[in-house]
């Protein structure tokens, strides 16, 4: 299987659903409290909770672990949830939440690419998810997190290792306290 390190090769084999391998190596520096500063942990609880039965759904279906999509739904919302909805909501985002996805990269990833459709939303992260885990060696919750930020990533971001400890702690299970 050919390994793909490129971020448009990495793209076009996603989409394309062709095999690839992607490289992403462990980085012990990687801060798990990344942004921690500025999430809004009730936004990204409350996103998650709602959207909880689709996810199970739409992981079930893929064979995705659901608490892996919940972890990276919680971040995308928490950590950027509030203005990313205030931009969407005036028709300057990049990307579509609940899972953050950008239709002008991943628009062709799913047949009924309208993304603004909660569940085509979900099917698309849950699909990206999906497409990145069966092209890693060995995956981790940190690299699959990573290359759902950004596929240019050749090491474990930041966000990786939010997400694992996110995962790790379940952040989205209560609301109203923020544990970590």
């Amino acid at each position: 299987m050919p390994v793909v390190n490129n971020t448009q090769e990495r793209i076009d084999s996603i989409l394309d659903d062709t095999p690839a391998t992607f490289e992403v190596a462990n980085n012990p520096s990687a801060d798990s409290h990344y942004g921690e500063w500025r999430a809004l942990h009730d936004i990204g609880a409350m996103q998650t909770l709602f959207y909880a039965d689709i996810i199970d759904i739409e992981a079930a279906a893929q064979g995705v672990n659901p608490n892996l999509v919940k972890a990276i739904m919680y971040v995308e919302n928490a950590h950027g949830g509030i203005y990313g909805y205030a931009a969407e909501n005036i028709g300057i985002a990049n990307s579509i939440y609940p899972m953050n996805i950008n239709p002008e990269i991943w628009g062709d990833l799913i047949p009924s690419g309208d993304f603004s459709d909660p569940t085509i939303n979900i099917r698309a992260g849950v699909t990206l998810i999906k497409r990145i885990i069966d092209r890693l060696d060995n995956p981790s919750v940190e690299q699959i997190a990573t290359l759902y930020v950004g596929t240019g990533f050749l090491e474990v971001h930041d966000y990786g290792a939010r997400v694992k400890m996110v995962m790790d702690n379940q952040l989205w299970e209560d609301p109203l306290n923020y544990p970590v």
